[in-house]
This record gives structure tokens, C-alpha cells and sequence, in this order.
């Protein structure tokens, strides 16, 4: 779709994977190479998504507390999670 579209139209693995390289290398040659094979977005785009993210994550923020509550919790409803240790069996 990527590639059909000519690179308008993004797909998940395109973002994710422009964003896990730049992220892991810091490397602005890296991703022009991998973005001119059509592996995943632009450079320029990577760094709006990541502005995009931190602007998110900024206004999220709860100054009271300061930390980051997601959009979807609501105050007065219980949150479900789960857990287990079963990793420090094999230690």
C-alpha cells in the first residue's frame, strides 16, 4: 500500500519500523537509505511523528501528580491488569 500510493498513504509497519531504526541508531543517513528503498517513511516524517508523540505525551500530563494518564481512564472506574513471576522461577 506503501508503495502503491507512493508513499502517501502509511502503513503501520512503515512507521514502525522507520521509528524503531531512527530510535535505536540516531542515524539520519541509515533512514534516507531504507526510506529511498521504500522500506519504510521519510526521515522528515519520522521526526514529526516523534514531535507528535512528545506534544501527546506532554498534554497528558497531569500536573498535580506529574505523570502521564492515558485519555481512557476515568476517574471512579476500576482498571483491570495482570501479572505473574513465573520469570524468576528460571533465574
Amino acid at each position: 500500500m506503501y508503495n502503491l500510493s507512493g508513499g502517501i498513504r502509511w502503513t503501520p509497519k512503515h512507521l514502525a519500523l522507520g521509528s524503531a531504526l531512527h530510535q535505536a541508531t540516531r542515524s539520519k543517513e541509515l533512514v534516507k537509505i531504507f526510506h529511498n528503498a521504500w522500506h519504510f517513511i521519510s526521515y522528515k516524517n519520522i521526526l514529526q511523528v516523534d514531535q507528535a508523540v512528545a506534544e501527546s505525551t506532554v498534554t497528558g500530563m497531569d500536573p498535580e501528580i506529574g505523570a502521564v494518564i492515558p485519555p481512557n481512564f476515568v476517574p471512579n472506574h476500576f482498571v483491570y491488569f495482570t501479572c505473574d513471576n513465573i520469570d524468576i522461577k528460571y533465574q
